[in-house]
């Protein structure tokens, strides 16, 4: 487009004619509106209804000028309206609501002056009254065309009732807009947009919540859930009657757990709520070697307590917990001591991505020299092989490489590992050296732990859940889709578990056919590795017998195991780890003449066909007695005033407190003063981002420049005083300060929502403040980031 030619919105000086309309006659107004409907799509037209005359009016106008006519001919009653005109949905003239906070506006209207009149008329060919079109004008003062008309708001709408169901599933499930969008594209032929998507899912919501609150909303989901038969839901409540802790779980989560009880992967996720209720989440390892959810729980904060909630309502409802002997997470002390106190008969292990997440991450601090002080590569090289390390003295060799890498040290075999010198080498064996038997393969050689080194299948086991779970999304909408995430995910296993046939494997021989029709693929290929390693010719080794069911199989690298033939177990790490059979169990039943494969003596639960791999049969809703055993309202171990200080929403709440009154006292000065401060503020910001508490000082080669003009006389109340103490250093007033922990901890509000704080009712501020607020708490080491009050330095 040139700079001369006009914008296509932008009305013509000309005119735009359209086809006249051509049929003058309609048996009845549905006749006629139809006709209408398709002229107008047609000729890319658009009417909308402007007035209209009734026909009771219309008859009683006639009886009015009859006069002493006792038997005027009156209007059919049926018609109900006697004429209507219709404009052109550009030529609206509306009242302007604006109240001048938008500088500007798209105006619609052109005052265009097509229009469209009709009305009941007697028809003297058909001797009855019908609807004749009285008159009309189809010249436009803008464009009519296609594109215009298929981009028209009314054209682009959605109304198909089926449709706007499937898609209110769609957004309940997490699907983003851009699918939905292309979706209705595809169905209905309509150019939806993006906004349109978000219009209509708001609508939606608006809908599903009504007038209840999210309290009431909430209790009618739980209850719902609880109808099915064998699901449960427990709610904690604290001394103050204040939920602390959800959690879910179905009949299915039960029987995953029953038949893989040995793995336990924990992890918590953040940002799932409006109510900043964290989701913490345990997983375990089911027959196909997919992660599966066993419970699901809310819980207002990471405290002790609330997780011990969580804890006590999964070993409540899973007697078979005491079986667990392994526990994966990541690098969390608070849960790792918790978890063993509660398992003691479980190893609780770390995850190795999160191991190379914290690695990389400490690496890039500026405290450890910059990029170029060191080989990041070679560094992270080293922890991964130590990672990797079969054995103890493995281990420790990498480990001497790791000190010859950064502190240029050349230690022998013999040597005795010294003091670190470099930082970072004294993080890592502070950290991390003295957990190695969290996280290095050697020392895990004696658990089952069924080849899960990671709880990342937790953050993907439904797609990424953040991008499922928003921020935004209220309380109960939150519990609501994780109910439909789980039920999805439990008809997609069901689908898998009760397909008729079997697997069939390239280059399968007999015996492996036979293993294919009774284990998943995961099982099956963890023995075909083993079996083809047992039936290989050089595979050799020496048996001797100890008793009669016990051998001793040793092989050339001069490693021994131990074969027990009553059971066929093995004291091998692969069927330590795995539960399944390893080569040296093949080795001694080919040696004595039998199949390889032990399929009898296979675990049931590696078997498709054992029962608690099947789905939970559907069964009718349990009676009212059953459903309220099933949802359960307990104490919660947190008590009230504990919480106060845990809250995340009360931190965020405490936080914009502050903030505001920081933003009303620097609003008084001027605007020299206030740019000063606002460039403090900003460098306060950028500083406390990575959860680190900076020490607040004056300046003083501002003390004369800037005069404040605050007022002398400040009314500032005690619970103020660290506000006041913040504004004064960054003011220049006053001489530095410490903000101590016990000052903020003090004016902790005592009163909570019995849920959650939306944020519609937080105080409202501009978007500086807001941008601004979130500061202040992170100054006492308690800041909602990722840091801690531990990790701050003094």
């Amino acid at each position: 487009m040139s700079g001369s030619d006009p914008e296509t919105h932008v009305p013509s000086v000309g005119v735009w004619k359209s086809s006249p309309i051509t049929k003058e006659w309609h048996e009845s107004w549905e006749a006629f509106y139809e006709y209408l409907k398709v002229y107008q799509a047609d000729t890319h037209q658009l009417f909308r209804l402007r007035s209209s005359t009734s026909v009771a009016r219309r008859n009683a106008e006639i009886k009015a000028q009859a006069g002493a006519d006792l038997s005027p001919e009156l209007v059919p009653e049926e018609f109900k309206t006697y004429w209507v005109k219709l404009i052109c949905t550009h030529g609206w003239r509306r009242k302007s609501r604006s109240t001048g906070q938008r500088k500007s506006i798209f105006n619609k209207s052109t005052q265009c002056k097509a229009d469209v009149k009709a009305a009941v008329a007697w028809n003297n060919d058909k001797q009855q009254f019908m609807i004749r079109t009285t008159g009309y004008s189809t010249d436009h003062n803008h464009r009519v065309d296609a594109a215009a008309y298929d981009n028209h708001p009314s054209n682009r709408r959605v109304e198909d009732p089926v449709l706007l169901a499937f898609v209110d599933l769609l957004q309940s499930a997490g699907s983003k807009p851009k699918r939905i969008v292309q979706f209705l594209r595809a169905k209905t032929g309509k150019n939806v947009t993006l906004r349109d998507v978000h219009n209509m899912v708001a609508r939606m919501r608006e809908e599903r919540r009504g007038c209840e609150t999210v309290e009431q909303r909430l209790e009618t989901v739980l209850r719902g859930f609880c109808k099915r038969r064998g699901n449960r839901a427990s709610v904690y409540v604290d001394d103050r009657s204040l939920a602390q802790t959800i959690t879910l779980q179905t009949r299915q989560m039960r029987r995953w757990f029953k038949a893989f009880p040995e793995v336990l992967l924990v992890d918590a996720t953040h940002n799932t709520n409006d109510s900043r209720y964290k989701l913490f989440s345990f997983m375990i390892h089911d027959v196909y070697g997919h992660g599966q959810y066993v419970q699901n729980s809310l819980m207002e904060n990471e405290s002790a307590e609330c997780l011990t909630d969580a804890i006590d309502a999964f070993k409540f409802s899973n007697p078979s917990w005491d079986k667990i002997r392994v526990i994966l997470i990541d690098k969390d002390m608070g849960e790792l001591s918790l978890l063993e106190s509660h398992f003691p008969q479980a190893k609780v292990i770390l995850c190795h991505s999160h191991l190379k997440k914290y690695i990389r991450t400490e690496m890039a601090k500026s405290e450890y020299g910059g990029p170029s002080s060191f080989d990041k590569d070679q560094v992270e090289d080293a922890v991964d092989m130590m990672r990797t390390s079969p054995t103890i003295d493995e281990y420790t060799k990498y480990l001497k490489y790791l000190y010859f890498l950064l502190d240029n040290v050349h230690l022998r075999s013999e040597d005795d590992i010294p003091e670190p010198k470099h930082p970072f080498l004294r993080y890592f064996m502070k950290n991390w050296d003295q957990q190695k038997e969290r996280w290095a393969l050697y020392a895990r050689s004696d658990v089952p732990h069924l080849g899960n080194h990671t709880n990342n299948r937790l953050e993907t086991s439904w797609g990424h859940i953040k991008e499922i779970l928003k921020p935004e999304m209220p309380l109960d909408e939150c519990v609501d889709t994780l109910i439909f995430l789980q039920a999805l995910a439990e008809m997609e296993y069901s689908k898998k578990i009760t397909a008729v046939g079997y697997m069939q494997y390239q280059g399968a021989d007999e015996e492996l056919d036979r293993l294919s029709r009774e284990v998943s693929t995961y099982a099956y290929r963890q023995i075909e590795a083993q079996y083809w390693m047992a039936k290989d010719p050089s595979t050799h080794y020496d048996i001797s017998e100890i008793t009669p069911n016990m051998f001793v199989v040793s092989g050339c690298d001069g490693r021994s195991y131990h074969v027990d033939t009553s059971k066929y177990r093995c004291s091998c790490v692969f069927m330590r780890t795995t539960l399944l059979p390893c080569r040296h169990v093949m080795y001694w039943r080919l040696i004595n003449g039998k199949s390889a494969i032990p399929i009898r003596h296979i675990a049931p639960r590696w078997r498709l066909s054992c029962k608690l791999n099947q789905p939970a049969e559907e069964e009718d809703a349990p009676k009212d007695q059953v459903a309220r055993k099933s949802f359960q309202l307990r104490e919660s171990m947190m008590v009230a005033s504990r919480h106060e200080v845990l809250n995340g929403t009360t931190k965020y709440t405490t936080a914009c407190r502050r903030g505001n009154q920081i933003a009303d006292i620097m609003s008084r000065n001027g605007t020299t003063v206030f740019n000063a401060m606002l460039a403090a503020l900003d460098k306060f910001e950028e500083i406390i981002k990575d959860g680190i508490a900076p020490c607040v000082s004056r300046d003083k080669s501002l003390v004369d420049t800037f005069k404040p003009t605050q007022p002398e006389h400040v009314p500032v109340s005690m619970t103020d005083q660290t506000t006041t103490a913040l504004i004064d250093a960054i003011s220049g007033d006053k001489d530095p300060v410490e903000l101590d922990e016990e000052v903020l901890s003090d004016e902790v509000p005592k009163t909570l929502s019995a849920l959650h704080d939306t944020p519609g009712d937080r105080s409202p501020a501009t978007a500086m403040t807001q941008r601004k607020a979130q500061m202040v708490t992170g100054v006492n080491g308690v800041s909602t980031g990722t840091g801690s009050a531990e990790d701050v330095p003094t």
